[in-house]
């Protein structure tokens, strides 16, 4: 009997749906419940918190909390997991998604856990509201307990290393602890949509991000995470805008990467946090206070843990240290961010767009807009029979290029979308070829919109809500699964999780990529001090054992397009 006990479980994060629960047994759980809990280390608890709040109001609750956590059948598995499976593993690649195990938790245990986190004042005041109860519904909160996933704790956890290095790093042990990072990622694309609003068009001129940063810093917008924020070095008005561009991070080039993770590092908000040893010591959420000679401890024990005077002296700081690794890493796991832009750019009508196309989904539907997203959110989870793993890199079809790397069914017979596509293409040319032209080599989240020719621009405009009034259910179905898909993929987060395996070695470190069941291998080079200044600068050679993993990477509810006018509407703030 496996035994579920909520003080064996920490509150150690939320999003707007689920919170995380790590396994972290106290010093007192006995020897019998460490063994028989052993399947658990390594591993959180993924929750949707409205179901714990129901648990807490159910009038029969289970009468004890020994019960084992029933393995759901293939065909019950939730619509988050169908998704990732069926839609997100063969367009990303299998090595950066684990699906989790699906169990049933007894209702009194999620009870427990209920209580000891609402009364931990760990929840921060903004996400209160989202621990309401709300109805079961019969399909998830019943008889048999709550549905959870059971998933790898990527704070902590590393696969094994590939064969190829194994017993080069067996021969030399490492004594480093484990560093994770968490990254929100955020679209990396600037929209050329001609469904763009006039009154929106700030849009052409920066991505999204920078574009919300701006409007956070003139107050138009407040994110939940503001009010949970640490104190660090901020302006007059309390906002600090970040420097951050998710263009420099999916260039594909080292040096923008670099820069893009420094620039997190300066200004995490809520896009970026640091672990080490499983413990949070960085970005929000962090109940951690790092003091200089914390930092100089965990910098000692990234570079081998040795304080030998004939090694040399590393001229960075723990964050200079870690940006040099992230960078590195996802600099070899380039096949990830590529193929995440690459879904991202599915989003080829902008959220102006979406809300025209979702209004003329529901006119279709007899003004019925339950009937509409019903149709969407089924529609979400069904990849065309055609869609294979190589999704990505699948040969171009003749038409519509710039769909091409959808898993969903085009409707040939929708003469309207080839007609709208075909139009946001040419408008795509246009802005990329006459007027948002870079030098080459360069990456800048603020084009110059000054000198669009506005007739040319009105006027695709005119032209492609003329092509949204004529669409068919099937033409607003396929534009809107893909810009809801983009939509998740623009909202993921990663974890890259690492130890230090070697440091300073003749033998040559073999790299290798991370695959599905086994960790990579990457070789970074930190710069290093010298006496005197007249020496060339020199480097420091650490060998990385790593994973990349994606989270977060849930459907989008179709329901979400109601309010979309409304977040929308906020842009024609910027001018």
């Amino acid at each position: 009997m496996t035994s579920w006990n909520g003080s064996d479980w920490s509150y150690t994060a939320e999003g707007g749906k689920h919170a995380i629960f790590r396994y972290s047994p106290s010093s007192t759980t006995t020897t019998s419940s460490t063994v028989d809990n052993n399947e658990f280390y390594g591993h959180v608890l993924r929750i949707a918190k409205s179901d714990l709040a129901s648990t807490f109001y159910i009038n029969e609750v289970e009468s004890t909390s020994t019960s084992t956590p029933s393995q759901v059948p293939s065909d019950c598995k939730s619509s988050s997991q169908t998704f990732q499976k069926d839609i997100i593993q063969p367009l990303i690649g299998h090595q950066y998604i684990d699906l989790g195990h699906t169990v049933h938790l007894p209702t009194s245990f999620c009870s427990q856990l209920y209580q000891q986190t609402i009364s931990s004042g760990l929840i921060p005041n903004a996400r209160l509201s989202s621990w309401q109860k709300k109805n079961c519904n019969g399909s998830v909160c019943n008889e048999k307990g709550i549905a959870a996933l059971l998933l790898r704790d990527y704070t902590s956890y590393l696969s094994p290393p590939p064969p190829s290095a194994s017993h080069q790093l067996q021969t030399k042990p490492s004594t480093s602890k484990m560093f994770s990072v968490e990254i929100k990622p955020k679209a990396g694309y600037i929209t050329t949509s001609p469904l763009v609003l006039p009154n929106h068009r700030c849009k052409y001129r920066s991505t999204r991000y920078t574009l919300q940063q701006e409007l956070m810093r003139l107050g138009v917008i407040k994110k939940g995470w503001q009010q949970q924020r640490q104190i660090t070095i901020e302006d007059s008005c309390g906002f600090t805008p970040s420097q951050y561009s998710p263009l420099n991070l999916f260039s594909n080039d080292m040096n923008q990467i670099h820069k893009a993770i420094s620039d997190l590092m300066n200004n995490m908000q809520n896009n970026l946090r640091i672990w080490y040893d499983g413990n949070q010591i960085f970005g929000l959420g962090s109940d951690v206070t790092v003091e200089l000679d914390d930092c100089q401890m965990m910098l000692n024990d990234l570079l081998g843990g040795s304080n030998d005077d004939s090694k040399p002296v590393i001229a960075a700081t723990l964050l200079d240290a870690i940006t040099h690794v992230v960078s590195t890493i996802l600099h070899q796991e380039h096949d990830l961010l590529s193929n995440i832009l690459s879904i991202q750019q599915l989003d080829v009508i902008d959220g102006d767009g979406a809300v025209m196309i979702y209004e003329r989904l529901v006119q279709l539907c007899n003004g019925s807009s339950v009937e509409a997203e019903a149709l969407l959110d089924e529609a979400l989870l069904v990849p065309s029979g055609e869609f294979v793993v190589d999704a990505v890199e699948k040969k171009q079809s003749d038409g519509y290029h710039i769909t091409d790397s959808s898993p969903y069914t085009f409707p040939h017979h929708c003469k309207s979308l080839g007609s709208l596509l075909d139009a946001i293409e040419k408008f795509d040319t246009y802005m990329h070829n006459h007027h948002l032209q870079k030098k080459e080599g360069t990456v800048d989240d603020h084009n110059d919109i000054s000198n669009l020719d506005e007739s040319i621009v009105n006027n695709a405009h005119i032209k492609s809500i003329e092509h949204v009034n004529d669409f068919s259910k099937e033409g607003c179905i396929y534009l809107l699964q893909n810009w809801l898909l983009s939509l998740a993929l623009c909202d993921i987060s990663f974890f890259i999780t690492f130890r230090v395996v070697s440091i300073d070695d003749e033998e040559e470190v073999v790299t290798t990529r991370q695959t599905s069941d086994q960790s990579g291998i990457v070789v970074c080079l930190l710069p290093t001090k010298n006496d005197a200044s007249s020496t060339p600068s020199t480097s420091c050679s650490m060998a990385i054992q790593y994973e990349v993993k994606l989270v977060d990477c849930d459907p989008k509810p179709a329901k979400k397009l109601r309010s979309r006018k409304e977040v929308e509407k906020k842009f024609s703030t910027i001018w």
